[in-house]
């Protein structure tokens, strides 16, 4: 029998609250790769004059100088008709039509705890789905040999020197095309091709959840397994 996840991902304003909420239910087949059967992709209207998350930092994405341009390009998707603004409640809706129709359906995100927590402050939830984090289950990548080497030579620890887990990361191993944008609808496209290849491992989402703990993948300890110097 088929079966059907529901991707999701928000981005949040700078109060921690539901900035755009995007949602895919999916089916994978043989292949791995996904046949999108429904999206939704919303602005949030109570949130929809709050300013997007950013920091000071001069370099990251959210950075504050990138705040204008991230706010003008969602300013030209609703001017263009492409993305509309809409009550949260709207939103719980829609979930609730999909539970209905797929009572089987798995819910996921990439960290996924952070999205409930999001969704929760504006009334927002999933708490009858089923759910798996993608990031977690991400460690089936992260306990291989083949993505420290990958982490090595693209520098992709962090400043305390723990191995990254990001999403980006993932794609960037993976050697999945194009960025991920921090827009929830691409931003779920993403997603959505990163757990086609951890069901295509064919093992136990349980086994999977249990395998990575990070105190274990820092960088001297990942440098001592490989046998390679600084």
């Amino acid at each position: 029998m088929a079966k059907e996840y529901l991707v999701l991902d928000t981005e949040t304003t700078i109060k921690g609250t539901c900035y755009e909420i995007a949602c895919l239910v999916v089916r994978y087949n043989k292949n791995f790769t996904f046949e999108v059967l429904h999206q939704m992709n919303v602005i949030i209207e109570e949130n929809s004059n709050i300013e997007l998350f950013h920091n000071l930092d001069s370099i990251s994405y959210f950075s504050n100088k990138n705040l204008k341009k991230r706010h003008n390009y969602y300013n030209d998707l609703i001017a263009k008709g492409e993305l509309i603004v809409k009550p949260a409640a709207s939103v719980q809706v829609w979930l609730d039509k999909v539970l209905k129709k797929y009572p089987d359906i798995t819910a996921c995100a990439y960290n996924l705890p952070f999205d409930i927590g999001v969704l929760s402050k504006n009334g927002i939830t999933i708490a009858s789905f089923k759910t798996l984090d993608i990031w977690s289950l991400s460690s089936v990548f992260f306990t291989r040999k083949g993505y420290y080497k990958h982490a090595l030579k693209n520098k992709l620890f962090t400043p305390k020197l723990n191995l990254m887990t990001s999403c980006e990361s993932v794609m960037s191993y993976l050697c999945m095309q194009g960025i991920h944008s921090h827009y929830a609808l691409s931003d779920c496209y993403d997603e959505a091709a990163i757990l086609g290849q951890i069901l295509r491992q064919k093992k136990s989402i349980k086994s999977i959840n249990n395998s990575y703990n990070w105190k274990k993948f820092q960088l001297p300890i990942i440098v001592e397994r490989l046998g390679v110097a600084l």
